[in-house]
């Protein structure tokens, strides 16, 4: 049996990465030979041929252990949409890391299928950057919405669950509007991990999604689990109370998309003295009203958003004002004013996608924000930066012009023209 050393395994595998296979194969094989110590060029060719043997072996049961548990899942969901006594359990009372079963947890099948998600009509929900680990699948439970009244424009906060609707009188004064708003949720797995769920409404404009609940299956015991307050950019994690494995979700940001052209030329909301009114919500592309500025910094474009509530306001003090939260913590996210695009929190950095400055600008009024003249030599020559660092820069004259200086020129002067006279 042709028996190999740790140290002639490495300068195999070390001749393999100095030689590619793009080389002329004979050549090639002589080349790795003779970088073995010990071993002649039919010995490596057999080496190699069992270690990738071993390796497409290993693929394969890997693969086929995959495609069981993909089956096992698939047969669990078929047989959740079958149960109709988990409607009538009673929901779990734990806190906001614990997880319930399938015998304690009430659980409503979403109703639509991916595959139609494109002809449904309403506001669409998509995921950015999701990744699920050791589970099977996962739907939203609980969704915290910030909407608007499409009669009068009155600021909304709604959270709505699987299995509810919501429906209210406007409160604004004047307004005799009823909102409607209902959400229905899609399966999220391997092969869908971007479509959330479609909202359905005619009277309620869904701005921004502040928080979300999910409802997830574990991958290897399909037990029921749940997941509150996911936060945007940070993983969540825990194991399950059965099998103890781990349960991992992380997602970037939420969009929705949706035509809202109809509901905002019927609505109130918006400029009375243009044409085309602007859509009032967050829209990836689109910029931030008044580019993210607001009253309180003027020369910052982007807003906060903060992990208390959820929810995107352009400063600290707005949020302190309009919140209702007890405290203000840091933010972690921000939204660029100019094309909406969410990130995570930089305090001088620029925006990820469009390169602008979105924080408060560092720049004095000479150079106008990087917009004002830079070549010296265009400069006027009043300007106090023309020859600042420059070898140009004339000496001043003014001690020959004034004080004692200018005594004693005068007293010379003077003398000068009694001479003449």
């Amino acid at each position: 049996e042709d028996v190999w050393t740790l140290s002639q395994q490495q300068a195999l595998e070390k001749a393999l990465g100095e030689y590619p296979a793009s080389m002329e194969k004979k050549q090639r094989w002589i080349m790795i030979g003779k970088s073995v110590p010990g071993k002649d060029v039919k010995q490596c060719i057999n080496r190699f041929n069992k270690i990738r043997k071993q390796v497409v072996e290993q693929k394969q049961r890997q693969n086929q252990l995959l495609e069981e548990k993909l089956k096992a899942v698939a047969m669990q969901m078929q047989t959740l949409k079958t149960k109709t006594k988990l409607k009538n359990l009673s929901e779990p009372t734990h806190d906001n890391k614990t997880y319930g079963t399938e015998t304690t947890i009430k659980f409503h099948m979403p109703r639509i299928d991916e595959s139609d998600f494109d002809k449904y009509q309403g506001v669409k929900c998509l995921v950015d950057g999701l990744e699920i680990s050791g589970i099977g699948w996962a739907c939203i439970r609980n969704v915290n919405v910030q909407g608007m009244c499409i009669s009068c424009g009155l600021s909304l906060d709604i959270e709505i669950n699987e299995s509810s609707e919501y429906k209210e009188w406007c409160a604004s004064k004047g307004c005799s509007k009823l909102l409607h708003l209902k959400f229905e949720a899609l399966l999220l797995h391997n092969q869908n991990l971007s479509k959330l769920g479609i909202f359905d409404s005619s009277s309620v404009i869904v701005q921004d999604i502040a928080k979300i609940s999910m409802r997830c299956s574990c991958f290897e015991c399909a037990k029921l689990a749940v997941v509150v307050n996911l936060v945007r950019g940070k993983a969540s994690e825990t194991i399950c109370h059965d099998c103890h494995s781990r349960i991992r979700i992380l997602y970037q940001n939420i969009n929705l998309q949706g035509e809202t052209k109809q509901l905002l030329a019927s609505s109130k909301v918006g400029n009375f003295k243009s044409k085309v009114k602007r859509d009032p919500r967050i829209v990836p592309g689109n910029p931030l009203p008044n580019e993210g500025a607001c009253k309180h910094y003027r020369k910052s474009h982007r807003w906060l958003r903060f992990p208390c509530c959820g929810k995107a306001y352009p400063c600290d003090v707005c949020h302190e004002l309009e919140s209702g939260c007890d405290e203000t913590p840091w933010a972690r996210r921000q939204i660029c004013g100019y094309c909406s695009k969410e990130q995570p929190f930089s305090k001088d950095k620029p925006c990820i996608h469009c390169g602008k400055s979105i924080g408060l600008a560092k720049f004095t009024s000479h150079w106008e924000g990087g917009k004002g003249q830079r070549n010296q030599a265009k400069m006027s020559g009043k300007d106090s930066k023309k020859y600042t660092n420059s070898n140009l820069k004339t000496s001043s004259n003014k001690a020959k012009r004034v004080g004692n200086a200018k005594k004693l020129k005068d007293i010379e002067m003077k003398k000068v023209s009694d001479q003449k006279a």
